[in-house]
């Protein structure tokens, strides 16, 4: 292999895949494309030196817990500490954690009763802030992986940048280690962008300035902040979903300059346990985004659209999965008063004909509804019977 010209470095680009143990548990391996040469930002001297503090929420991911632990610990970039905290897990998390933490003094444990997800999350940030030594807060999820350059490109371009939120790209993988193509930026070099393109690349319809918009990527775990810029901020311990969703856009009110990374350094595993791995968008999710919707003239212009669109089909599928499952009924009251609040609100952009369709189907009765569902979505109606309903 020839030597990259004078100031580069020979990069990689691999399509990731993976590999699955008798114990079902997958395990990362590669296949190389092609190589180029990239020219990575100058490394301040804040870079060598900056503290990294790693919210870790666990709760009964024993199985996986460990090759987690393993990617993080591999990293290349060594200064960081993991805030670990069990929530009242019922399984050897807790004590796998108290292993680590007896092997590597970088991981801080905390047990405490189970109280969900935000409230552990709560804990680690309380406890960052405590120490106030950290310049930057990164969320890992206990049963996912991250490539070994995760943090050491989220300060690179950083500090680089002075910037104090960065994204990176990621991808979902399963138990069968099948990648189901994730959110793969658009372009190669960083880009800086401020609040109004932070919001448009996690809540944005079209383009901002040249940034193709990855509309509703609201992970969490791909993004990293400054601990300053999201000092106070916490998670909602009244939400039983959405709570990511809920906590970035707060977050993303403070941004001020942002970086865009386009590597693909998170791997989100795929469980049928995993509460945020849902399919069917369920009523819960439709509730969510209707009461987001309601926040969304507090929000930069850049979000707005994305998020009214996200609540009219979180809406509507939901709708979708009730009448194909028998459970419109139970909901029925859910679903009329979502909807009142979908056909009031002032929308900030003109609303696309599907959308202003299915608010007009809907105010014409259950009856009518049961007809377009049994129709629209039957493939073993005419083709003729199903366009009357388009």
């Amino acid at each position: 292999m020839k030597k990259p010209p004078k100031g580069g470095v020979i990069k990689l680009r691999a399509r990731t895949l993976l590999t699955t143990d008798s114990e079902g548990v997958s395990h990362f391996c590669a296949h190389i494309k092609y190589v180029s040469i990239c020219y990575p930002p100058p490394v301040s001297e804040q870079h060598r030196t900056a503290e990294v503090a790693v919210v870790f929420p666990v709760y009964n991911t024993a199985r996986y817990l460990r090759e987690c632990l393993d990617s993080i610990l591999t990293q290349s970039y060594k200064n960081f500490v993991v805030f670990a905290v069990d929530d009242g897990s019922t399984d050897t998390s807790g004590q796998i954690l108290d292993e680590y933490a007896a092997k590597d003094q970088r991981i801080v444990t905390f047990h405490k009763k189970n109280g969900g997800v935000s409230s552990a999350r709560n804990v680690a940030l309380d406890a960052i802030e405590n120490e106030g030594s950290f310049d930057y807060i990164a969320f890992v999820d206990s049963d996912d992986l991250v490539n070994e350059n995760f943090f050491e490109l989220y300060v690179t371009h950083l500090s680089a940048n002075s910037a104090d939120y960065a994204v990176c790209g990621w991808e979902p993988f399963d138990k069968k280690g099948l990648i189901r193509g994730g959110r793969k930026l658009d372009h190669l070099p960083p880009r800086v962008i401020d609040r109004d393109g932070a919001f448009h690349h996690a809540y944005g319809t079209g383009d901002w300035d040249g940034i193709k918009s990855y509309a509703f990527s609201y992970f969490l775990a791909n993004r990293c902040f400054s601990a300053e810029s999201i000092k106070g901020e916490r998670f909602d311990v009244s939400m039983p979903k959405g709570e990511d969703q809920d906590f970035l856009i707060r977050a993303l009110l403070h941004v001020k300059k942002g970086v865009v990374i386009s590597d693909v350094v998170y791997m989100y595993r795929m469980r049928a346990s995993s509460l945020s791995h849902d399919k069917s968008l369920c009523v819960d999710d439709m509730e969510l985004f209707v009461a987001l919707m309601k926040k969304a003239k507090l929000y930069p212009e850049s979000a707005r659209t994305g998020l009214e669109r996200r609540a009219l089909d979180c809406w509507w599928q939901a709708l979708k999965l009730a009448m194909s499952t028998g459970t419109y009924k139970k909901n029925k009251a859910r679903f009329v008063e979502a909807y009142n609040c979908l056909k009031s609100f002032e929308y900030h952009s003109e609303l696309p004909k599907k959308h202003r369709k299915r608010l007009f189907f809907f105010s014409l009765g259950d009856l009518f509804l049961k007809l377009y569902f049994s129709v629209r979505y039957n493939k073993n109606k005419d083709d003729e019977l199903r366009n009357a309903f388009e």
